[in-house]
């Protein structure tokens, strides 16, 4: 019914941002408690954590290429697989999918099969990951490729189709 429920603003109390045009997310995720982790993966690259009442609680995730930092935040997910849900990252900058507690504390990192991921979505067993470079893949619960559809090639969809391209 497009009714808003909530709009979030640039958080300003977490000391990270000059400008609030600085702060560009990408995607939400939503904790099981009712919290939201926001992606900023177009603006500085960090993940915070806002209460169920739209308050800003957190930084979840620095910049850079550590373990627990990102770049490019892209998709952020709850896995539901495991015994403890936990958040996934497409990290795409740092062409990785990245599992954390929901706390924050960084489990694991990804990369096989991973190109730069844009998001993830789950059903049963498996994790769907499309990604920028023209690959969908399907992971299983330890984040073994299942398959990968698409050939890696970009077919230059969103401009005019190219001589070579073909419907």
């Amino acid at each position: 019914d497009g009714t808003v429920v909530w709009t979030a603003t640039c958080p300003m109390q977490s000391g990270v941002y000059g400008p609030a045009e600085e702060w560009c997310p990408t995607n939400v995720a939503f904790h099981p408690d009712g919290d939201l982790f926001v992606g900023d993966g177009y603006g500085k690259g960090f993940i915070h954590l806002f209460g169920a009442d739209g308050q800003w609680k957190k930084i979840i995730t620095k910049p850079g290429s550590g373990k627990g930092e990102t770049s490019c935040p892209h998709g952020l997910g709850i896995d539901p697989r495991g015994k403890e849900p936990m958040l996934v990252v497409a990290d795409r900058g740092n062409r990785r999918i990245q599992v954390l507690a929901l706390d924050g504390t960084p489990v694991a990192i990804h990369t096989d099969g991973v190109r730069m991921p844009c998001d993830m979505k789950f059903r049963g067993n498996l994790m769907l990951v499309p990604d920028l470079e023209s690959v969908v893949c399907l992971y299983d619960e330890s984040f073994k490729p299942v398959v990968a559809l698409g050939d890696g090639h970009p077919t230059n969809l969103r401009g005019q189709p190219t001589e070579s391209f073909q419907f």
